[in-house]
């Protein structure tokens, strides 16, 4: 018996389905259980290599145990290693967001995504004294029943409407259906239905929170002009725009998406990339909404293990690696090199499909012909089966999370500046070796 079985049925007798966190129970392989990880590399528990594309689900931007963080977090152990007080550190991590993120006046921290689009939303709540929030299928902001509505965890699409609005279905058994009227969901980069939902909605709604690109099933970028039109119609009826760049932010650029494009949000959400791994995230935005929170404000927001001095200090090192000249030159290098190449590839192999990418987080739509502007274009073209097949046929190759599917829609290969160009020359092998020994034909079992 190897390791790796022993391991999983020890895990079956103590963990709630064989594992600490649903997702890493891949499709049909279940759990990896890893042993030890440097860089891009991780190791299992039966002395496997692998080249990881997974990278702490896009957080480990610097790859794994980077030196600069590790300085940074061994040295708390001096100063008191897990105390959550008020510090410097806190006061110089938050002046350092304010300088690089466009729309950051005042920052909250907290522990995860999650929590920071769950107290952005109440902010804005709090601040309109509107109920509803407008949001785009398909975008993912944390497992809370607030905004797990349709999304790639749901069981289904929710029906259209002619007016563009999609029947709200939850992400999750047990959140209740009440909780639906609360949302309204359109369809990313439909400028139209988006009109409409505030044309019937606008004065109940309080917020329109989104993925400035929607990296969660996969990447796709917003239509020129998309963003600017949501900050025009925000602004006009009173309503607080939020960034969710849990994903973007400090990936694709140092202030986000919101740098690249230019449209500041009110609010934004940070976590991921912007802490390197630590378990910090931020709430940050225009000062007067952020007066609203307490103490100074009656919005509740805080934790016990919110900004814990480790992770403070290893996120202030994380961060002054990113700001490195060349930094977000090098992702970007990595980045066009992994997608032009799997692009290459696809074309010679005969098999149509779309490959784009931002700051190393690459969707690949097999079975596509046009990139795509929304979930439903992916439910409508990708050819899972075919997915499915590529990622059977490379999961014993050494690359760790290639071609994972979601349920209805392809998880993003992720880089980080630790992978090499040898890496991306490995993969691509790899990957072209998989292709030719699966001839792409539409709507075929590729199952042997």
């Amino acid at each position: 018996m190897t390791e790796q079985s022993r391991l999983t049925r020890r895990a079956t007798e103590s963990l709630a389905g064989g594992v600490s966190a649903g997702w890493n129970a891949f499709a049909e392989s279940g759990p990896r259980f890893i042993s030890s990880a440097e860089g891009s590399h991780l190791w299992d528990v039966d002395g496997n290599e692998y080249i990881d594309y997974v990278v702490g689900w896009g957080s480990l931007i610097l790859g794994h145990q980077p030196p600069a963080v590790r300085v940074a977090v061994e040295a708390a152990f001096d100063e008191g290693f897990g105390f959550q007080y008020e510090t410097e550190a806190n006061i110089s991590l938050s002046e350092l967001l304010v300088s690089l993120v466009p729309s950051a006046e005042r920052v909250r921290f907290a522990n995860s995504g999650l929590e920071a689009t769950m107290y952005a939303v109440r902010l804005a709540r709090a601040a309109t004294g509107r109920d509803k929030v407008l949001k785009f299928e398909g975008h993912f902001h944390g497992l809370h029943d607030g905004l797990l509505w349709d999304t790639d965890t749901a069981p289904r699409l929710g029906a259209i409407g002619p007016d563009g609005i999609v029947e709200s279905v939850p992400g999750s058994a047990g959140i209740p259906d009440i909780l639906g009227s609360l949302v309204v969901t359109v369809p990313f980069n439909d400028v139209d239905a988006f009109d409409f939902a505030i044309r019937q909605h606008g004065s109940s709604i309080a917020a329109v929170i989104l993925e400035p690109i929607s990296l969660n099933v996969g990447c796709i970028p917003p239509d020129p002009g998309f963003l600017e039109h949501l900050r025009e119609v925000t602004e006009r009826e009173g309503i607080v725009l939020i960034f969710d760049e849990v994903l973007t932010g400090f990936r694709v650029a140092l202030g986000g998406a919101q740098a690249m494009s230019g449209v500041t949000p009110d609010l934004t959400c940070l976590s991921k990339a912007f802490s390197g791994g630590m378990p910090v995230a931020a709430l940050v935005g225009r000062a007067d909404l952020m007066a609203l929170l307490t103490p100074s404000g009656d919005c509740e927001m805080s934790g016990t293990n919110t900004a814990r001095h480790f992770a403070v200090l290893g996120t202030l090192a994380n961060l002054a690696a990113l700001q490195r000249p060349g930094t977000y030159d090098r992702l970007q290098t990595l980045n066009d090199a992994l997608t032009t190449g799997l692009s290459e590839i696809f074309d010679r192999r005969g098999v149509p499909a779309k490959v784009l990418g931002y700051g190393g987080r690459i969707g690949i739509y097999l079975g596509m012909e046009k990139q795509p502007r929304s979930l439903r274009d992916i439910v409508d073209q990708w050819d899972r089966e075919y997915h499915m097949a590529c990622y059977r046929a490379i999961a014993d190759s050494g690359l760790y999370g290639f071609f994972l599917p979601l349920s209805c829609a392809p998880e993003a290969v992720t880089l980080c500046l630790a992978h090499t160009e040898a890496d991306i020359a490995e993969t691509l092998d790899r990957v072209d070796s998989v292709v030719a020994s699966l001839p792409y034909r539409r709507n075929v079992s590729m199952i042997s």
